[in-house]
């Protein structure tokens, strides 16, 4: 059976005026990006368009416009103002929340909070070594965890349900580092468990 071919319609482009066909009868614009744009102009040319509205800065009072650039949930007209602005918002936070920032620290990861990896495996498993496993070293001043070859994560979240004592070693940075780079391996160092 032979296909009937619907008959094509000479249009021209309601945006950029070029004429193409089409088989749609409703059809404007020549292309995707011609409607677009259309749509953006049409858009803009709304009376409540926020191009169109005028604010006042939240810091000095003056009257400004939005830009495109800017959008539409600008509170500043300029920079200095609203670097002022900020500084103003941050002093009024810690005056309203003195301890914000000793509260921050806490819950800080690494170094200067206790919310590491290490610290949630030794508080569930208490059994667990504090000091480095390799025979000898007995560091444990600064301890990582450090997973078995069979349990490497590769590239998997770091996480409790990945550090179970089977699957990790606690060591020193010295004794992890020789082993991820293939220079030692667990048996070499001593590590039996």
């Amino acid at each position: 059976m032979e296909r009937v071919n619907r008959f094509e319609l000479a249009r021209e482009c309601a945006q950029c005026g070029t004429s193409f066909s089409t088989h749609t009868a409703g059809a404007k614009y020549c292309t995707n990006t011609c409607r677009n744009k259309a749509q953006r102009l049409r858009t803009r040319a709304r009376p409540d368009h926020w191009l169109s509205r005028v604010l006042q800065c939240k810091m000095c009072g003056d009257d400004f416009k939005l830009s495109e650039r800017s959008g539409p949930n600008q509170k500043y007209c300029s920079d200095p103002c609203r670097q002022r602005g900020y500084k103003r918002s941050q002093t009024e936070f810690h005056a309203r929340n003195p301890t914000a920032g000793q509260d921050y620290g806490k819950t800080r990861s690494g170094r200067h909070g206790s919310d590491t990896i290490l610290n949630r495996v030794l508080r569930k498993y208490p059994e667990l070594s504090r000091t480095c496993e390799v025979p000898g070293c007995g560091e444990d001043r600064v301890t990582q965890l450090a997973h078995r070859p069979e349990f490497a994560r590769k590239g998997a979240w770091n996480c409790v349900r990945l550090c179970a004592p089977h699957m990790i070693w606690i060591l020193c940075p010295t004794h992890h580092t020789l082993i991820d780079r293939g220079f030692e391996t667990g048996e070499s160092l001593g590590l039996t468990r």
